[in-house]
């Protein structure tokens, strides 16, 4: 049985807007020169985030701001706590123009059972359409866990993907490539307790099935309670043109018991592995850091053409770090030696508890990258959370209170920066969108933000 802390901890996960970023442009030498991309004017300073640009807010105790995203569709946004976790998804035919409720949106999709928490996690569909995560539902086993593939977000899914008894499906879900989707199952066992996995599915799937069987690739943990797809990402990191798989295990021992540790597979990922045969495992440092609680790949910080990896330890030092890695992954390394270390404001913030890659925000060709630190305690109230822009290249070890850009919640507990990330580019300026979540604004009602 899983510790009911943890389990709290997990269902605000971050896994929510789309985390592929807008890479910079080739830097080779192909004897043309590019013509220069836009530039505007960063963000700075610190701000609240009833400042933004739009607001979707939930009914009391709908805990809306875990999840959000944009497609074809509309825009929809999980709703995982509604009837007491019951959850489900309201989607609006078009982008809200001006501040809306979830009451207004045209489309509601009611999660499948009672304390599923439908909605905590979505992922874009290769090729349109949606993948809805519901972690604790019942349909395969008790708190198994599924995925519902929504290619047509009005009509019922065409697949239905569940775990078996405690293996929380659904925690983590991303695409990986033209037609696959990675899924995470922390809680799944193989020969030990909560070792966890991260499985490839097709995405054109149909029918309902176990999840391990349609899987046609994937990572297995190998460590008792190691939690490994907590959180999961794919990009092409090498420059092959192939997605390469990044999943977190945050229970695993790294150089400490507890310390986390993130794996780094080279696609094509088609077959099933175990962890001990990753290419690349990221160590976590400290007893209890976390590290992979929270993992992106694939925004070009550094500006050399490949895709990076950001990594989230929210228990290290007891405030939580955000590390960035922009060298070749290869073999064992450790976060100690990360590009970028980026440390919490103050003990317990657990600041790294999210991370997003988020394009190229003021057209300097670095990416850039947004951190959530849940628990941040501001003038605005303690527990208020917040998040934080920083404009790349990043190197050495910065406070996020130095952060170019810190949006922070509006009240006590509101917890902004339990979910963040892009949400593309929304009004085709070149630049995308941020998305900022906080789970207790009004009475547990929820918030999502969106900044332009």
């Amino acid at each position: 049985m899983r510790a009911p802390s943890v389990l709290l901890l997990l269902l605000v996960s971050a896994c929510a807007a789309d985390k592929t970023p807008v890479d910079s442009a080739d830097t080779g030498d192909t004897g043309d020169t590019a013509p220069p991309g836009p530039t505007r004017e960063r963000r700075a300073g610190r701000v609240s985030l009833a400042e933004a640009d739009l607001v979707v807010t939930g009914e009391p105790g709908d805990g809306i701001g875990t999840s959000a995203l944009v497609g074809s569709f509309g825009m929809a946004v999980g709703v995982s706590q509604r009837e007491e976790g019951r959850g489900g998804l309201a989607v609006f035919g078009a982008l809200p123009q001006a501040d809306v409720g979830v009451a207004e949106a045209e489309t509601w999709i009611e999660g499948a059972t009672a304390q599923g928490y439908a909605g905590v996690t979505l992922a874009p569909l290769p090729g349109g359409g949606l993948a809805l995560g519901a972690f604790w539902d019942n349909r395969g086993g008790v708190q198994g866990g599924a995925v519902s593939l929504l290619p047509d977000v009005g009509q019922a899914p065409a697949a239905v993907l569940l775990g078996a008894e405690q293996d929380y499906v659904g925690i983590s879900i991303e695409p990986i490539g033209d037609d696959a989707l990675v899924i995470g199952a922390f809680g799944a066992d193989w020969a030990e307790q909560d070792e966890g996995h991260a499985l490839i599915v097709p995405a054109a799937s149909t029918g309902e099935h176990m999840l391990d069987d349609v899987a046609v690739g994937g990572l297995y943990g190998e460590q008792r309670l190691g939690w490994l797809g907590v959180d999961v990402d794919a990009a092409d990191l090498d420059g092959d043109g192939i997605d390469d798989l990044v999943a977190g295990a945050m229970g695993e021992e790294g150089r400490a018991p507890g310390s986390g540790v993130v794996y780094v597979v080279y696609g094509p990922v088609d077959a099933l592995r175990s962890t001990d045969d990753a290419d690349a495992w990221i160590l976590g440092e400290a007893s209890l850091g976390q590290a992979g609680k929270a993992v992106a790949a694939g925004g070009d910080v550094d500006g050399d053409g490949l895709g990076d990896v950001l990594i989230g330890a929210p228990n290290e030092d007891n405030a939580g770090n955000a590390y960035l890695l922009t060298a070749t992954l290869q073999g064992e390394r450790e976060l100690s030696l990360a590009q970028a270390t980026l440390e919490a404001e103050a003990d317990w913030e657990r600041g790294g508890f999210t991370v997003a890659f988020v394009g190229d925000q003021d057209g300097d060709d670095f990416g850039d990258v947004l951190v959530g630190a849940s628990r941040h305690n501001d003038a605005a109230g303690d527990r208020a959370g917040a998040a934080y822009l920083l404009y790349g290249p990043l190197q050495g070890t910065r406070s996020l209170g130095q952060a170019d850009w810190i949006a922070v919640g509006e009240g006590v507990d509101h917890r902004a920066g339990v979910a963040l990330g892009s949400l593309g580019d929304l009004d085709g300026d070149g630049f995308e969108e941020l998305f900022i979540g906080a789970t207790g604004f009004g009475e547990g009602a929820g918030a999502v933000y969106v900044w332009y």
